[in-house]
């Protein structure tokens, strides 16, 4: 009876352990596997007799083992553990096991070990993944730099992260538990209708404000989501928010920039060209200009430019490079209309369109060239007059002659210039006089010396003495300080007087000043004697000056003058000196002269006339005139010099920094005294200028480079920089000279025309070209992921029934308003361009269904059913728009752009204000 039951208990055991869903394996004592069930050998993958017989140890994770094997011993004492443990399948992966072992007895001992155990591979995984992405959000939560709080279902305050804190100035404490404190009160209805609409939908990147805990005013990215249970019953939400307060004045800093830069290149009072190799790609409104044209973009320069000049601008393009200035020059254009144009040219290798091309800058110099030309026939003029004055002129520099006319070459005794030039003026002096001549000399420092009409000697090369009058002025003289000296003949004068010195006062005093004019004056100022040189210089004979007041002959605003040097001479009853103009009747010019008066006296002392002698200074003033131009134009130079100069030495330390550094940059010049010059310069920069001074140090020529430099601000210039090695006499090295220019405005040229290229001005959408490269970069994705896109062409109806009748200004508001509202009619991804005129077309990438298109087309044309108000002017206009698909109306950009465009004029065809799909 009890060999029946056993045998019964024992099929049984087996059918459940065959059966069984779970793994159910049995082992023995020594934990040898003796039985396993079909969901065992699924789980591991072997086959039975693969696994029969073997340790069970052989199929645990190594790291495992000795916990499986405590748990195992346990079941050998009597217990039944219930534990985790990980398994090898077969194919080498990882199976976590939730085992239950029971003890297998016998007679009162244990003869086994049976087990169950069910895979939890996946539920770990689950469980892992849950814990690692709770870990990261939390991480998340506390690191991010956006601020962060969490809401309950009544807007309250649940936690906020540390980004929260700092942004806003609230501390966590201060806020659990409460209504959120950051809400502007006019944005307080918006917070109330996304808490209440919590459950309806989420708020994504929408730009509102906030206020932080001082009461200042943030604009913020705000993105706002609920937290819901899996029973989709909200429990809360977040808030995420970030700063864009820079951001935003950051977009309305270009848009202001981009505006003003735009407004420089079009109103520039210079032109402004772009070629490459000589093809016209840009051309601003002066530059039509000039050369009479509508426009410029495909032509030639050549075509403009005068044959005499082919060559020299064949070679300047030909050695053009990116970021290489190119010297100004002079050179001449010829007008639509034939008129030739003198113009400087000047020119820079810049990066447009992706490929080296030239920017020219040209200054119309047509007024100043025949000014120029106008000077050098006055100076022309000026030198012949010095040539064939009487008398003598001489020039000298350190005491050595430079220059005599021929009166003075005769006057000396030489037989020409040449005998004269580089010879000491001192040997022309005798003893008496060296010293006088010698100090003189000294006394040169600068311009504008006036040397006062002086009685000396001179020293022929025959070996004669003259007496002889000086005087003169010190002017720059081949760009050194000089002395240009008028010699006044005395020899016959002293002759005279010798000859006529019992003669009567009145004709001993002519011939004493018989080579200036000499004039004797009753005391109501009238004429009562003139000398012969009236007529020579002033061009009217004595007799007719004779009995008329002196006055009468004086330029209109010296009029006043010469009456008070009568008055004076008069009343004072000394000698008096003035300047005025008299008029040379021959050609109606006025001449300057120098007057002196001098009373003449009766036997009892009374003023019986007053002598005047004039002599000529009209040189003498024309002198002075343009040394103070020419003075006024260096002054004016050294005071707004904007250049930098400085010495660097070998180690990179400033030795000196011109004064242009404080103007320009704002830092006080000591702070440059003793520092490296790099902390200032962008570190981008600093490697290429090393570079730089190492080839200019080893070939000892001039270098030039462009680099980025600091000013007190912390704002980057950009400038252009010339450096020159100077050396020792003995070849040492001794310090860099760097001179620089400011080049902001060239660089911003840059960076705008190559904005221009891809934008319209008008609209500031894609221009054609723009559209080109993104429809062609669509069409490949689209290929490339098997998605579809549309092409609208669209235009305005009636535009130019508009524009003729209300002026292009009008026009142009009206293509802006339109552009405005088609984009407000599309997608964060498509792409509005204006090609032109009134026509626009539009690029729908990643399109699901055509539907999608329908949809837009009906909301632009739905948005052109309002008036358009402009102005005073309250307009109506529609828009047609026609539409193609890729790949169904064509799989290349021509033929999408073809055919949307034929799909326009179908449109129009059918009554305007619609929409047509070509077929």
């Amino acid at each position: 009876m009890n060999l029946r039951l056993k045998e019964i208990s024992i099929e049984t055991f087996k059918s459940i352990i065959e059966y069984n869903p779970d793994a159910i394996f049995i082992l023995s004592i020594d934990g040898i596997i003796i039985e396993i069930n079909q969901a065992t050998l699924k789980l591991f993958g072997y086959r039975k007799e693969e696994i029969q017989g073997i340790h069970y140890e052989e199929l645990i994770v190594p790291e495992y083992i000795e916990e499986t094997r405590l748990y195992f011993n346990q079941v050998l004492e009597g217990h039944s553990p219930e534990y985790e443990t990980q398994l090898l399948h077969k194919n080498g992966s990882k199976v976590y096991l939730q085992v239950k072992n029971i003890p297998l007895w016998e007679n009162g001992e244990i003869i086994g070990v049976f087990g169950v155990a069910k895979d939890i591979t996946e539920l770990r995984h689950t469980t892992d993944t849950l814990h690692e992405m709770e870990e990261r959000m939390r991480s998340l939560f506390y690191s991010t730099g956006d601020a962060i709080d969490i809401l309950d279902v009544n807007g309250h305050v649940v936690d906020v992260n540390p980004a929260f804190e700092k942004l806003y100035g609230w501390n966590r404490e201060e806020l659990i538990g409460k209504p959120l404190p950051n809400i502007p009160e006019f944005r307080y209805k918006q917070q109330e209708d996304m808490v209440a609409g919590v459950d309806q939908r989420c708020v994504n990147k929408m730009e509102t404000f906030r206020t932080n805990k001082d009461g200042q005013l943030i604009a913020v990215d705000l993105t706002f989501s609920p937290f819901v249970d899996k029973n989709g019953q909200v429990l809360g939400a977040a808030e995420i928010t970030r700063d864009i307060t820079e951001r935003k004045q950051l977009q309305n800093s270009l848009k202001e920039s981009e505006e003003r830069y735009r407004r420089v290149v079009e109103y520039s009072p210079k032109g402004i060209v772009i070629h490459r190799d000589g093809h016209i790609l840009f051309a601003n409104p002066y530059a039509l200009k000039l050369a009479n044209e509508d426009h410029l973009v495909g032509q030639s320069i050549y075509s403009y430019l005068h044959p005499d000049f082919f060559k020299i601008s064949e070679d300047r393009i030909s050695h053009a490079k990116i970021g290489k200035e190119m010297p100004r020059i002079e050179e001449r254009i010829i007008r639509k209309d034939g008129e030739i144009l003198d113009v400087e040219i000047g020119g820079v290798g810049i990066q447009y369109d992706g490929q080296p091309a030239t920017l020219v800058i040209l200054e119309d110099i047509t007024d100043r060239k025949k000014v120029e030309k106008a000077l050098q026939e006055s100076e022309k003029r000026y030198k012949r007059l010095v040539e064939l004055s009487p008398e003598p002129i001489i020039v000298h520099q350190d005491g050595y002659i430079q220059y005599a006319n021929p009166a003075c070459v005769k006057l000396l005794g030489a037989a020409s210039l040449s005998d004269l030039e580089g010879k000491n003026i001192i040997d022309f002096s005798p003893p008496e006089f060296k010293g006088l001549v010698d100090e003189r000399i000294q006394d040169l420092d600068r311009t504008g010396i006036l040397v006062a009409p002086t009685e000396e000697k001179l020293l022929r090369l025959d070996g004669t003495l003259i007496d002889v009058e000086v005087t003169g002025i010190s002017l720059d003289y081949n760009g050194k300080p000089s002395y240009l000296m008028m010699v006044h003949d005395l020899t016959r004068r002293r002759q005279s007087e010798e000859a006529l010195r019992h003669s009567e006062e009145q004709y001993r005093l002519i011939a004493e000043n018989m080579s200036d004019l000499l004039g004797v004056l009753d005391l109501e100022g009238r004429v009562l004697y003139a000398s012969l040189s009236h007529e020579h210089v002033l061009g009217l004979s004595p007799e007719e000056y004779q009995g008329n007041l002196a006055r009468d002959a004086a330029h209109p605003d010296d009029v006043l003058k010469v009456q008070q040097f009568f008055d004076e001479a008069v009343t004072t009853k000394e000698n008096v000196s003035k300047e005025f103009r008299l008029k040379n009747l021959k050609n109606n010019q006025y001449l300057w002269f120098e007057a002196r008066g001098n009373p003449i006296y009766d036997e009892n002392g009374n003023i019986l006339h007053i002598l005047v002698v004039a002599r000529n200074i009209n040189d003498r003033k024309h002198s002075e005139e343009a040394l103070r131009e020419s003075e006024e134009r260096y002054r004016l130079i050294a005071d707004n010099i904007t250049d930098f100069v400085c010495l660097i030495s070998q180690d990179g330390y400033f030795k000196y920094a011109s004064p242009s550094h404080e103007t320009v940059l704002g830092f006080p010049l000591q702070v440059y005294e003793g520092r490296r010059a790099g902390d200032w310069v962008h570190p981008d920069d600093i490697e290429a200028i090393r570079k730089q001074l190492q080839i200019v140090l080893r070939t000892k020529e001039i270098g030039k480079f462009e680099y980025r430099f600091r000013d007190c601000k912390g704002n980057w210039i950009w400038f252009e920089a010339k450096v020159t090695p100077v050396f020792l006499e003995n070849g040492q090295f001794e310090h860099f000279l760097i001179v620089s220019r400011e080049i902001m405005e060239r660089k911003m040229y840059e960076e705008k025309l190559n904005h221009f290229a891809y934008h319209d001005t008008l609209t500031g959408l894609p221009n054609r070209r723009m559209f080109k490269d993104r429809l062609n970069q669509a069409i490949k994705e689209a290929e490339r992921y098997r998605r579809k896109l549309a092409v609208m062409f669209m235009d305005m109806d009636k535009f130019k029934q508009i524009n003729d009748t209300f002026g292009h200004d009008v026009g142009d508001e009206l293509l802006k308003q339109f552009a405005k509202r088609v984009r407000g009619s599309l997608r964060d991804g498509d792409t509005l361009s204006r090609l032109g005129g009134d026509e626009f077309i539009i690029l729908l990438p990643e399109i699901q269904k055509e539907q999608d298109v329908l949809h837009i087309a009906h909301r632009i044309i739905d948005s052109f059913q309002q008036p358009w108000e402009i102005g005073e002017h309250v307009l109506h206009t529609t828009s047609s728009i026609g539409i193609a698909f890729y790949p169904e109306n064509g799989t290349n950009r021509h033929e999408l752009m073809k055919h949307a465009d034929i799909a326009l004029y179908r449109a129009k065809e059918n009554g305007r204000n619609n929409y047509n799909i070509f077929s």
